[in-house]
């Protein structure tokens, strides 16, 4: 016989409903949040990344290069650099009558495909160690505003990446050529093994 304090079939069903109610808006409002960070994540791979940095140039390595490239999966419009004047070695144009000595870039581009780069040569890294004193080497700090569309929504703001540009990053480095580095190994092991063979 069931006591009278114990729940009724009614009110254990009404408590089961409940729950199950209880649960399913716990899952309804997990299964939101999981779709809205998804579309977020998606939102953000597809996005332009417009970056700025500092680079060796490809042709030759002691030479730097300011390069503004878009390492996203979408083009890139209306990218908008700005920075404080970066010092560079003193130089004069043969088009211009006055000295540059401040690093020439545009503070516009109009548009970067995924994958494209804008790049500059700054300077020659032995040229400014030569003239170390009078140049500043303290870093250059700035931004990058870019957005997605050719014409920008006004209710969105422009993506921005942060630019920290140190002058003097690759002081002191070491360069070993790949292409070589392999053959020269090769070609020294090729000589032990002739002089091994040479005293047997």
């Amino acid at each position: 016989m069931t006591p009278e304090w114990f729940p009724s079939a009614d009110t254990w069903a009404a408590w089961a409903q409940c729950i199950t109610v209880g649960v399913a808006a716990w899952a309804l409002v997990y299964a939101s949040r999981q779709v809205r960070e998804a579309r977020e994540t998606r939102e953000r791979m597809v996005q332009p990344n417009v970056v700025v940095y500092i680079d060796h140039n490809p042709n030759s390595w002691q030479h730097l290069d300011l390069v503004i490239k878009n390492f996203g999966e979408t083009a890139a419009y209306n990218i908008e650099i700005t920075v404080p004047p970066y010092p560079i070695v003193p130089y004069k144009r043969a088009s211009e009558a006055d000295i540059t000595e401040f690093l020439q870039f545009p503070s516009y581009i109009g548009i970067l495909a995924p994958g494209q780069a804008w790049r500059t040569v700054i300077e020659s890294a032995v040229d400014r160690k030569l003239l170390a004193e009078p140049l500043s080497d303290n870093d250059i700090v700035g931004h990058v505003s870019f957005t997605a569309a050719m014409i920008p929504d006004p209710n969105k703001e422009p993506f921005r990446n942060p630019i920290w540009l140190d002058p003097k990053m690759f002081k002191g480095m070491l360069r070993v050529p790949p292409d070589n580095a392999a053959k020269q190994i090769s070609d020294k092991v090729g000589e032990v093994a002739d002089a091994l063979r040479e005293g047997l």
